[in-house]
């Protein structure tokens, strides 16, 4: 392969790198030398595969301005309350109606109850 072909066959693999980086790539070309065609065919593939990481850098950078590459929270819902609000966020976009929450006085209300319905109960058994 002729030094031309090989520059024709670098800009070609250079198609949609930054200008800046296919200048510097050309440029160096001139001073590299290579055993054979398959030295230079296993340059080229370094060369792809250094721009898809150069095109995933900038797509990473980009992120950046809208809060960053979206990590994966550490944290666990564990707490009764945590799931509460899940469950209501949850409900809430699904357009559900809120659960009823009970309060401490309606709980003691309700085990009363059912105490005397239990006492009314075991009376009748006797």
């Amino acid at each position: 392969m002729t030094q031309e072909e090989r520059v024709s066959a670098l800009t070609e693999k250079l198609e949609g790198a930054p200008e800046s980086y296919k200048e510097a790539r050309i440029n160096n070309l001139g001073r590299m030398t290579f055993k054979d065609d398959d030295d230079f065919n296993g340059f080229l593939d370094d060369i792809d595969t250094d721009i898809k990481e150069l095109q995933q850098m900038q797509a990473d950078s980009k992120m950046k301005g809208f809060g960053g590459i979206p990590r994966r929270s550490k944290k666990d819902i564990s707490s009764e309350a945590d799931k509460e609000k899940v469950s209501d966020i949850v409900s809430s976009m699904m357009g559900l109606p809120p659960k009823k929450k009970t309060s401490p006085e309606s709980k003691s209300e309700k085990d009363s109850t059912t105490k005397n319905i239990v006492k009314n109960i075991m009376r009748w058994d006797k």
